[in-house]
This record gives C-alpha cells, sequence and structure tokens, in this order.
C-alpha cells in the first residue's frame, strides 16, 4: 500500500489482471510511513464501504509498516529531487553512469512528469505543508525552499493547488484541528 499527501501524484500500473484500488482520505499528519500493507485487506474493505473515516482508523489500527526499497534509478532521483532543491540533474546521471539525456526520458516514463516538473510540485508540496503547520513567515518559507522569491513560491503554490498561499494559511488556522 502506498499513502501519500494532497496534491501528490504517482503513476499507476498495473499487471494484466488488474487491480482493485480504495481511495481514503488521509489526514495531514496521519504518521503512518509512506509504505506497507494492512494484515486486514478484506476489513478494511467492509468497513470502507460503510465509512470512510472508519476505514482509516481501521487501516491505522492494522498497519504494517514496510522499508520503501528503491529498485531502480528514477527511485533514487525522486527521492534526491525531493530532498535538494539545487540538485543538479547533470552531476547526478554523471555520478550514477547515465547519460543526462536518458535520466529525463526514463524519468519521465517512470513518473509521468519530467524530473524538472517533479521538483518544482515537490518544493509547492513542502511549501504547502509549512504554510499548513506553521507560522512561519511566507518570505521565509519561500527562502528556505529555494524560490527566487516568495511570488515565485506563491505562483508554484497556486499552479499545484488553485489557491493562494493566503488561502491555505487561513483555511489551515480555521479548521478544527488547528
Amino acid at each position: 500500500m502506498l499513502i501519500h499527501h494532497a496534491y501528490e501524484s504517482h503513476l499507476d500500473c498495473f499487471s494484466q489482471k488488474g487491480a482493485e484500488l480504495l481511495v481514503l482520505p488521509v489526514p495531514t499528519d496521519n504518521g503512518l510511513p509512506l509504505f506497507g500493507t494492512t494484515t486486514d485487506p478484506e476489513g478494511l474493505l467492509r468497513t470502507a464501504r460503510s465509512s470512510l473515516p472508519d476505514a482509516w482508523h481501521h487501516l491505522t489500527e492494522t498497519w504494517s509498516s514496510s522499508e520503501q526499497r528503491h529498485q531502480d534509478w528514477p527511485d533514487l532521483l525522486a527521492e534526491c529531487l525531493r530532498q535538494d532543491a539545487d540538485l543538479s540533474l547533470r552531476q547526478w546521471a554523471e555520478n550514477m553512469g547515465l547519460r543526462p539525456e536518458s535520466v529525463s526520458r526514463g524519468f519521465q516514463r517512470a513518473y509521468g512528469s519530467s524530473p524538472k516538473a517533479f521538483r518544482a510540485s515537490s518544493r509547492a508540496r513542502l511549501a504547502m505543508q509549512r504554510l499548513c503547520g506553521t507560522r512561519q513567515s511566507f518570505c521565509d518559507i519561500a527562502a528556505s525552499l529555494g524560490f527566487a522569491d516568495q511570488a515565485h513560491m506563491s505562483r508554484a503554490v497556486v499552479t499545484l493547488t488553485g489557491s493562494t498561499p493566503s488561502h491555505w494559511r487561513q483555511s489551515a488556522s480555521s479548521s478544527p484541528a488547528s
């Protein structure tokens, strides 16, 4: 199973046998590792049919985490892009013994977006987390995440979510969990 946050995306690839998907609303600070399994998948499905919030609770009670294993270079690159906003793709490719142009094409095939777009959306999601989870100034958030300025961060957040940083800050401060 995979848990991902709001505005994250992933590429769904299934065998010819297909797959069953269950999409649950996930609390922002859910505390679960991103990768794992449930010890009771049938119980989870039964619960989800009647109540999605109860299904989330069921999942947290039956969750068994598993370590994510980077099996190939696109996953390694994705992790590096999440952690280092200034990562040089050319240098990374050379360090891995890969051609830079092959890296861009291969990443696009695996993730459904270019490394540049993936980095931009990752940085915008980090900004969202800080906007909603801290009282840090917009300017400080932008600077700490490597945006050129506050306006650059604002454009990235609007591109990702359709709403401004001010909207998200106000929404977070007026939500019952705050």
